[in-house]
């Protein structure tokens, strides 16, 4: 054997150790660290099983379709699971205001900011009524920024039993018929809300 073979042997005999060796460390390491990186793998794969959006399926008491009209049905409960009576439904109508209000009707009142007043008007457009623009009896609370711009403050001034005219600028974002344009209500006090 010459001296270059002998030198490429030793280098192929380097290099085989150098790999048994690589091959008996990664041995080692997967015999201590193996069941921990498995351990790890399974519980990250059930943790996202169990907190991934749509990975469950949702049962007919965890969801329910309102576009047919029917309100939801459920049953109340209290913390341990056990049936509650209900035994008083108190519907609220918020057109309404609360029971303890009276309408006053006694002319010449004057209507100041924040009263709660109720209404008839009429609104006309080059001087024909418009669509969605009047009402009867209408309950408006003076300042609550409900009603197109200069509507409620339009009121503040006037007085219960009065009838009157109120011109109006709807803001031109509002729509193409009645955006940027003048309208005239004509607007009769009904009577003021009072405790």
């Amino acid at each position: 054997m010459n001296k270059e073979n002998k030198q490429k042997a030793k280098e192929e005999r380097a290099q085989q150790r150098r790999k048994q060796e690589q091959q008996s460390q990664m041995r080692r390491a997967l015999e201590n660290w193996g069941p921990v990186v498995l351990i790890a793998v399974a519980v990250i794969l059930l943790l996202a099983l169990i907190i991934s959006p749509g990975s469950r399926e949702e049962s007919p008491d965890e969801s329910y379709d309102v576009t047919d009209g029917t309100e939801p049905q459920f049953d109340l409960v209290d913390e341990n699971g056990n049936p509650l009576e209900v035994t008083d439904w108190t519907e609220i109508d918020e057109d309404e205001p609360e029971e303890e209000w009276d309408l006053d009707t006694a002319e010449g009142t004057v209507i100041a900011d924040g009263d709660m007043v109720n209404i008839s008007y009429e609104g006309r457009l080059d001087g024909e009524l418009f669509e969605g623009g009047s009402a009867e009896d209408e309950d408006v609370e003076i300042g609550a920024g409900e009603y197109v711009d200069g509507f409620e403050e339009g009121i503040v001034g006037h007085a219960v039993g009065e009838t009157f005219d109120m011109p109006v600028t709807f803001p031109d974002w509002y729509g193409d018929e009645l955006g940027g344009k003048d309208v005239v209500f004509t607007v009769t006090i009904n009577g003021i809300y009072r405790q």
